[in-house]
C-alpha cells in the first residue's frame, strides 16, 4: 500500500481501493492513510471474496452465493468501513467478474440497492468469459432493470493476474505496455478506462 500510495502521489492519478472486509478488520491502521487523502476513495469486494454470479472459468465452476449471504457480506463490510474508518460505502468492486456485468441479475442488484450501493463493477469479462474485456464496454446505469440509479462501472483490457498466469510473471514490462496502449486507445476515442489491479499480482 505503501508502494501504491507513493506511485500515485508522484503521478497524481486517482484510485479506488475496493477492500475485502475481512482484510479491512486486519488491516484498519494500513488503510487509514487513504482515508481522507485527496487522490483516493475506498470502497467495498463483499466481505470473504464471495462471487454474485456463477463463474465458469477454464473448465472449472466458481458458484455464487445466494442473495441472503450476498446481504450479509455486503452489509457487514458497509458496517466495517463505517465504524473502522469513517466510510460512507456506496460502491463495490465484483470479486471475479462477468460478461454483461448484472444485467442478468436483477435479484443482486436489488440486494446492493437496498444495501445502499449507488455503483458496482462486475462487466470484466468478454463474450467468451475470459480477458481482455473490450475497451467498447462503457459505463451504463442499471435502468432497464429497474435500478436507474445504480451504475455499472466494468473494468476493461487485461486484469492483472490473469495476464501473468497467461504469459508469465516475469513479463512486468510487457504488460506495462499493454496498459500504455490501453490508455492511448482511450485518450484517442474519448472512452473511459477501468483498470484493475491486486496487491498479491503486482509484488
Amino acid at each position: 500500500l505503501e508502494v501504491i500510495r507513493r506511485n500515485h502521489e508522484e503521478h497524481d492519478v486517482p484510485g479506488t481501493l475496493f477492500v475485502c472486509g475481512r482484510t479491512l478488520v486486519h488491516n484498519v491502521e494500513a488503510l487509514e492513510p487513504f482515508v481522507d487523502h485527496a487522490l483516493f476513495d475506498i470502497q467495498q469486494h463483499t466481505y470473504s471474496h464471495t462471487l454474485l454470479r456463477d463463474d465458469h472459468w477454464k473448465g472449472g465452476t466458481f458458484l455464487a452465493s445466494p442473495p441472503v449471504a450476498i446481504r450479509t457480506e455486503v452489509s457487514q463490510t458497509s458496517r466495517a468501513l463505517k465504524r473502522l474508518l469513517g466510510v460512507e460505502c456506496i460502491g463495490l468492486r465484483t470479486p471475479h467478474g462477468y460478461y454483461r456485468g448484472l444485467l442478468d441479475s436483477p435479484e443482486m442488484l436489488a440486494v446492493l440497492h437496498e444495501c445502499g450501493i449507488e455503483f458496482v463493477s462486475s462487466w470484466a469479462r468478454n463474450e467468451q468469459g475470459v480477458n481482455p474485456t473490450p475497451m467498447s464496454v462503457q459505463p451504463f446505469w442499471y435502468e432497464s432493470q429497474g435500478f436507474p440509479d445504480l451504475l455499472e462501472l466494468p473494468f476493461q483490457g487485461w486484469l492483472d493476474g490473469t495476464w501473468f498466469e497467461e504469459y508469465g510473471i516475469d513479463k512486468g514490462r510487457e504488460y506495462a505496455d499493454v496498459l500504455r496502449g490501453a490508455v492511448d486507445e482511450i485518450v484517442a476515442d474519448d472512452l473511459v478506462y477501468g483498470a484493475c489491479f491486486h496487491d498479491w499480482a503486482q509484488i
